[in-house]
């Protein structure tokens, strides 16, 4: 076969059969991973004006990422279980009149707060807010320490973490859920103590994280569709020249299974190639539980012992929404043809020999001279 031939056949699109269907798998990350989040903001001015922090990350969660190996991700999710309690307590110091033995003396606040978790690429969720969480500080004594105003709220999210950036979840390490303050106020409302009142905002998540991952299989390529066959030998045998050679039937396939699709992007060959012609050509999408079928055809006219090795390169094929980096492209498969081409010999007892000839000329002299005398 010819180069120009050859380089012809790679470029050829090969005809492609329906896609066989596969289901997604979904695979939650190895165990939920426990979470606790805290953060502190006083106020000791009874100034109407509320002290307030915001975007302050409390706490970072790690979760693992996707093992490639396992298959093309197609989607992930994180997933939120927590409790979300905003406390406000308002302390006094001692002061020297007695306590407020009278009990007319007071001091007062409040707490508000909101909170959300930040995921790779700009991702959130969990957002929830609590506000106007209320205390005070009475009585004949004033209060040291408690947290009588508190509200928990419960916050449970899913995550969809999105199509356009699924490579930050994909390798062998871990990704960062950080857990955020939007903001954290405490203000002071009112003081009739002569000691320092305090108002304190504290907000305390806490709860379980986990990831959950949509995939595909890899490929699984091969030469048979029943078993892992990477490597395939097409022995035309002892063919005479002159003879009809005929062809040698063979397919690549995608295994079956929930599984993307395979495409062949590269055959690189050796040996007598103008002797052979394998009959591939490159495909894009070759579906699960799907064979493309080729014929190899020895061309040789010129007797000799003949051997050509065609070395492919397949790859997984990307879906609508998927991690590059999770695609493998280094599947191998290599076919292998031969052929042995012979002269066709004359057998040696079809040839007469000298002395058969001459007798059996002097057979025929004799019978002419018999048949001369009974005429």
């Amino acid at each position: 076969m010819s180069n120009t031939l050859f380089r012809a056949i790679l470029l050829a699109a090969a005809v492609l059969p329906a896609a066989a269907h596969a289901s997604l798998i979904t695979k939650a990350s190895e165990e939920d991973v426990k979470f606790k989040a805290t953060n502190s903001q006083k106020d000791s001015t009874a100034n109407g004006q509320a002290t307030t922090v915001q975007n302050v990350t409390m706490a970072t969660t790690e979760i693992q990422k996707f093992d490639k190996n396992l298959g093309v991700l197609t989607g992930a999710t994180v997933n939120l279980k927590s409790a979300y309690t905003q406390s406000t307590n308002v302390t006094v110091q001692a002061t020297g009149d007695g306590n407020n033995k009278d009990g007319a003396y007071i001091a007062s606040g409040t707490g508000s707060s909101a909170i959300k978790m930040v995921i790779p690429t700009s991702r959130e969720g969990g957002a929830a807010s609590q506000s106007n969480i209320a205390d005070s500080c009475g009585g004949t004594k004033p209060k040291s320490a408690c947290s009588d105003g508190a509200t928990t709220k419960t916050v449970n999210d899913n995550v969809d973490l999105g199509a356009t950036n699924l490579n930050a979840y994909v390798g062998a390490g871990k990704f960062n859920v950080d857990h955020v303050a939007v903001s954290n106020s405490a203000s002071l409302t009112a003081n009739n103590f002569n000691g320092v009142a305090t108002t304190e905002s504290q907000i305390s998540w806490e709860g379980w994280l986990n990831a959950q991952y949509s995939y595909l299989m890899h490929a699984a390529s091969s030469f048979s569709l029943d078993s892992n066959l990477n490597e395939l030998t097409l022995d035309f045998g002892d063919l005479f020249i002159g003879d009809v050679f005929g062809v040698k039937d063979f397919g690549i396939s995608n295994r079956a299974g929930d599984r993307v699709g395979l495409k062949l992007t590269g055959i690189a060959a050796s040996g007598d190639t103008a002797m052979f012609s394998p009959g591939l050509a490159l495909f894009d999408n070759l579906g699960q539980g799907a064979t493309n079928g080729y014929q190899a055809s020895f061309l040789g006219t010129t007797a000799g012992a003949y051997g050509a090795t065609y070395q492919l390169t397949l790859a997984d094929v990307g879906l609508a929404t998927y991690a590059s980096d999770s695609l493998f492209d280094n599947y191998g498969l290599t076919l292998k043809l031969k052929a042995n081409l012979l002269a066709r010999e004359v057998p040696a007892n079809d040839v007469p020999e000298p002395g058969s000839l001459l007798l059996l000329g002097l057979g025929a002299a004799l019978a002419g001279v018999a048949r001369r005398r009974k005429a």
